[in-house]
């Protein structure tokens, strides 16, 4: 009986509820854009801040961070299981960690800065959402714009330091920044080059500070 009530309500006001529904069906369908426009908006920003490159230092707390932004001689070393160590506090807010080991040396009469780095993954992180600094191959070199231009160097080019040889792998674009003189090497092979095995004096990673309220 209900349902006759029903239908024969929907035969007789059919241009009404044709309406009604069309315009519930916008609703919706708004309500949808809206939302999957600001998820894609939230996802699209974390990528550009991701893509913007590492932005911590962590560094001994009596290490002026003056020191290591230079790459001066008065850098301190602790052990590179550090990383690691702290990697493994997935409750902190920073990930993508970065073992870094620098040291200012003349390369080809080229006064450069040569970085051994390492990426060392945190337990949550995934495929997708790895480190955005690649690792560097052992026996390779990966060069910034200005390194590249003072050597000389190219992709596939042999090149000498301290008596070891290195292919060069590929050549970063221009940063603006200390970045571009660098000579970026397998942080084992960085190790062995300055007779620091197991030492770091620097470790870099991504801080996020989404969700978590008040930065205090």
């Amino acid at each position: 009986m209900f349902t006759r009530i029903i239908l024969g309500q929907l035969r007789h006001k059919w241009p009404i509820n044709l309406l009604l529904f069309l315009a519930m069906t916008a609703l919706v369908s708004l309500y949808v854009f809206i939302l999957n426009t600001n998820r894609f908006s939230a996802r699209s920003m974390q990528l550009i801040m991701k893509n913007m490159g590492l932005n911590q230092l962590i560094i001994p707390e009596s290490q002026p961070a003056s020191d290591t932004y230079l790459c001066t001689e008065k850098q301190r070393e602790f052990p590179d299981g550090t990383t690691r160590e702290v990697a493994g506090h997935t409750e902190l807010l920073s990930k993508y960690y970065l073992s870094v080991l620098q040291e200012r040396m003349n390369v080809a009469d080229v006064p450069l800065v040569l970085t051994g780095i390492q990426p060392v993954q945190r337990p949550d992180e995934t495929q997708e959402k790895g480190n955005p600094v690649k690792p560097v191959k052992p026996g390779t070199a990966r060069l910034g714009s200005m390194a590249a231009v003072s050597l000389g160097a190219r992709e596939g080019q042999r090149l000498d330091i301290k008596g070891r040889a290195f292919t060069v792998l590929g050549v970063a674009s221009e940063q603006g920044t200390l970045d571009d003189y660098r000579v970026f090497l397998n942080l084992a092979d960085m190790q062995a080059l300055v007779g620091k095995q197991g030492k770091i004096n620097a470790i870099q990673s991504f801080e996020c500070l989404e969700g978590v309220g008040s930065l205090e």
